[in-house]
This record gives structure tokens, C-alpha cells and sequence, in this order.
């Protein structure tokens, strides 16, 4: 991240300061009209494309999230997406650095495990790792939902990040494997369009409203 903002510290900086600094602390990309990262489309019209991105362009949406959604250094980000898409990636990623939130990844190894047998790895936003499944399959740590549900009941976050299936798979859950989301205060969709009726049931069982992101690859998170 140095190169992409100077006025970021690199993880060894950081924990010899004892944290992260603060999110105004953050200055402006270096050489920020470069293109600096290659995201895929999400496919929803045609084959995922790549997407070419400027640093400018992903600091200010980095900003733009972190200011609309209030996202800040208490906040818990559950982020289940693949980081090779632009939910994931900048939504959940460079919105988490930007905060200095905590992250919650998915952790898709060999056998659906963290390093300390979570199936989930929490880490401080100056850190990557790997993007978790969307939906679909069960893997090793169960379906999407299913693991989304352990990494709830572990890892108590503020703010959870999805796609429709993934909400959708939540409400399948039966009552005894339903997620406790009481410490939720607000859940994010993008990638596509998410039913005005999936948002009521989900609201009328969990107690939390679904919001929609609206914006694309291209442009990035606008609303």
C-alpha cells in the first residue's frame, strides 16, 4: 500500500506503533492516475471482464463508503466475498484500510480452516488474504451461509457484506443454525439486484435491513 498511498504505513511500521493510525491520518495515492489493478466484472451481463482502475479512483471510492456507511476503527467487517471482485475488493478491502477497521475473511485452505481452527481469519485492515466463495457448493467448512453463520458467532461483526444468494442462504438456515446478528448494524448487497422481498423476510427474521449498493466495476460504489 505505500505505493499506492504515501501517507500509509506498511504492517511492520504499524505494529511497532502499537495500531494502525487514524483514518484522516491517510493521504493522498502517489502517482495516482495510474492503473493500478485489474479487477473482474461480476458477470452478470455477459463473461467477467477486466477492469482497468486508477489509484485515484479506488481512494476515492474507499472514501466515499467508509464516509456514507459511517465506517470507522470499532467497526467489525465480515467480508465472505472474493477479493478479486469489486465488492470484495474495495467495498470490503481499501474501505476497511481506509477506516482502519477489523476485517473477517473467509479462509478458503485445503481444509476450510484458519490458522487457529476458526474457518475464519480476523485481522486488522493493513492486511490482505484470500477472498472467501460467493455462493454455491458446499466447501470444506460448509455451505457459504454456514460459514458465514461460524464467523458471526465468533467474530461479532458491525457490518456484513454480501450478495443476494449469500442473504438468501441465511434465511434457508434452519432456526438452530441461524446467525445471531444482533451486534449487526448494517449489511451491504452489491453485484446485482437485490428483491425488494428477500429485504422484508430477511428483516422480519434477523432484525436488520439489507441495503443495496448501487454502482459497478467500472465506476465503483456511487450510493
Amino acid at each position: 500500500f505505500s505505493s499506492l498511498w504515501g501517507g500509509v504505513p506498511v504492517c511492520s511500521e504499524i505494529a511497532a506503533s502499537g495500531g494502525p493510525g487514524r483514518a484522516e491520518e491517510v493521504g493522498e495515492p502517489a502517482d495516482a492516475e495510474r492503473t493500478w489493478v485489474f479487477p473482474a466484472s461480476s458477470g452478470t451481463t455477459g463473461e467477467p471482464t477486466r477492469i482497468a482502475r486508477t489509484a485515484a479512483n479506488q481512494a476515492a471510492e474507499a472514501a466515499n463508503v467508509v464516509g456514507t456507511a459511517g465506517i470507522s476503527a470499532s467497526d467489525v467487517l465480515l467480508c465472505p466475498v472474493p477479493l478479486f471482485h469489486a465488492l470484495g475488493q474495495f467495498c470490503c478491502l481499501l474501505a476497511g484500510v481506509r477506516a482502519a477497521a477489523t476485517l473477517v475473511l473467509l479462509d478458503d485452505s485445503a481444509d476450510g480452516t484458519s490458522a487457529d481452527g476458526s474457518g475464519a481469519d480476523r485481522t486488522r485492515a493493513d492486511s490482505t488474504g484470500s477472498g472467501g466463495t460467493g455462493a454455491g457448493a458446499p466447501g470444506p467448512g460448509g455451505t457459504p451461509a454456514e460459514r458465514i453463520a461460524t464467523a458471526v458467532q465468533r467474530h461479532r461483526p458491525t457490518i456484513v457484506f454480501g450478495v443476494p444468494r449469500l442473504f438468501e442462504g441465511l434465511l434457508e438456515l434452519p432456526p438452530e443454525r441461524a446467525p445471531d446478528l444482533s451486534e449487526v448494524r448494517l449489511c451491504l448487497s452489491g453485484s446485482t439486484f437485490l428483491p425488494a422481498e428477500l429485504v422484508e423476510r430477511f428483516r422480519a427474521r434477523f432484525g436488520v435491513t439489507p441495503r443495496q449498493t448501487y454502482g459497478s466495476t467500472e465506476t465503483g460504489s456511487v450510493a
